[in-house]
């Protein structure tokens, strides 16, 4: 920690601190790792990570490399039910149709599968 400023070196006591709470609270027991998580691993906000995790193209290159980084050794997985609720849609289309062998029926599905392709 030589030559650091008094900023770089409590952001890097804190980051040290939090890695190994980390990953004894991990070897303990099954924890996935959050946005939360990975923000405080890289040293960013939360807002940053999201920037990152879906490809928004004003982050700077050393945010972007420290946040993949954390993703990578934290083994993050996006939360998927908690994103459908968050833009509130799955992206899931269901038909039901009563007799395939109808040709009227099998059109009307086909059409709804292309219109379905075209949107997605």
């Amino acid at each position: 920690m030589q030559n650091c400023t008094a900023f770089e070196a409590s952001w890097l006591h804190s980051h040290q601190t939090f890695k190994k709470t980390y990953h004894s609270i991990r070897t303990e027991t099954y924890v996935t790792a959050t946005m939360k998580d990975v923000a405080q691993w890289a040293g960013v906000s939360i807002r940053t990570v999201s920037n990152v995790v879906n490809d928004y193209p004003h982050v700077t290159t050393e945010k972007r490399e420290r946040v993949h980084a954390a993703l990578k050794e934290l083994n993050y997985q996006p939360n998927l039910p908690a994103r459908y609720l968050r833009k509130g849609r799955v992206g899931v289309l269901a038909l039901a149709i009563s007799d395939l062998s109808n040709p009227y029926f099998s059109e009307i599905g086909n059409a709804v599968i292309t219109a379905a392709s075209t949107r997605s």
